[in-house]
């Protein structure tokens, strides 16, 4: 992404400092039309000296207002400050240290994923944030490595995403199977993670569990701290001799699998507690990856919204004062939360083509 300013040398330095650093700055002495041109940019940053002549404002007759931020000056007159925003420009008044500042810049933000980021796109982790960055260096220097993975961090962050993109850059040739061990009732729980034989149990029946299905792949667990301390006890067995006993059976098969376990529980509570075991937590935590809440990569949203609409197929594109909503906004419920706002969003926008303010609803 570019953006090209028009800034005294103190403001442009202050400027630099409020920005996200992959974005490209380019300063020049006066804004014209032919400067606009050679630079195509993203966002044009204008000090109160360049709105005298607004007809440089605009090129080939076509108004490109929303790209055009006015840096305040303590000099500024109300008279012109309100004339530009009637014309549609967004204005930062003096002095210019607001969030909205980046916010603006964020919204703008546009950056062509090189072939690796392109990747971590198609896995399903859209980002270009700090954190974001660093979660997927992580991902490619742990998937290679068949130790076992622990994905910890809030409620809709996307651990089961960064547990497939683990096993995808991994490249094993099994399946990746996800089970999520809180929806699983406490009866039935041995016999679908391990299997069972006929007889085993009233009306049971001969079939591979979930550590078998997922041999030579990935087994995700999730909510692992929903597991009951006895097969806590039986999953750790099983990890420790890569063997699985069906239930009902006095057989082991070999098994060779991954496992990648997720919670959004405070283990290390729970093991002083009592209610999750210290060696299973050990033997699970070989490799720990914190997943970081949306609230601390917000300059991933524009691209997670693009993401977003297209997996519902919606052509709509969001205005920048919806945008800002979202940037302000705190999000508990993290990508999982934005998702549902932008699916109400899109049903409150019927028939227009743009999702604006007064669509974003939270609640």
């Amino acid at each position: 992404m570019t953006v090209l300013s028009c800034l005294c040398s103190r403001n442009f330095q202050q400027l630099r400092s409020l920005v996200p650093p992959y974005i490209c700055l380019q300063n020049i002495s006066r804004f014209t039309r032919e400067e606009y041109n050679r630079v195509q940019p993203d966002v044009i940053i204008l000090g109160s000296e360049d709105w005298s002549n607004e007809k440089e404002l605009v090129t080939e007759g076509l108004p490109y207002s929303e790209k055009i931020l006015l840096w305040g000056n303590r000099h500024d007159t109300i008279a012109d400050v309100v004339y530009m925003i009637e014309k549609g420009y967004s204005y930062f008044p003096f002095p210019n240290t607001h969030e909205k500042l980046n916010d603006f810049i964020i919204i703008h933000s546009r950056k062509i994923p090189d072939g690796k980021t392109q990747l971590f796109h198609d896995m399903g982790l859209h980002g270009i944030s700090n954190s974001i960055s660093k979660l997927k260096k992580i991902i490619s220097q742990f998937a290679p490595n068949p130790a076992s993975v622990a994905l910890l961090g809030e409620t809709g962050t996307g651990k089961e995403v960064c547990a497939k993109a683990i096993h995808k850059y991994s490249r094993r040739s099994g399946s990746f199977i996800p089970v999520n061990c809180a929806a699983i009732p406490e009866t039935l729980l041995e016999a679908e993670l391990f299997g069972s034989i006929r007889g085993a149990y009233t009306d049971s029946i001969s079939k591979i569990g979930y550590f078998e299905a997922a041999h030579e792949g990935t087994l995700f667990l999730d909510e692992i701290a929903e597991l009951p301390i006895r097969m806590q006890a039986k999953l750790l067995r099983i990890i420790e001799d890569k063997r699985v006993t069906r239930l009902g059976s006095t057989q082991s098969r070999e098994i060779n699998v991954r496992i990648i376990c997720a919670t959004a529980a405070n283990l290390r509570k729970m093991i002083e507690e009592g209610s999750f075991r210290k060696d299973l937590y050990y033997r699970l935590n070989v490799l720990l990856i914190q997943i970081p809440p949306l609230r601390e990569r917000k300059t991933d949203i524009p691209l997670l919204c693009q993401h977003l609409l297209t997996m519902e197929k919606s052509d709509k594109t969001i205005k920048s004062e919806a945008m800002m909503k979202l940037l302000d906004y705190s999000w508990p419920g993290n990508i999982r939360e934005l998702s549902s706002i932008l699916k109400r969003a899109c049903i409150l926008s019927e028939s227009e083509n743009e999702i604006k303010q007064e669509h974003i609803k939270f609640y």
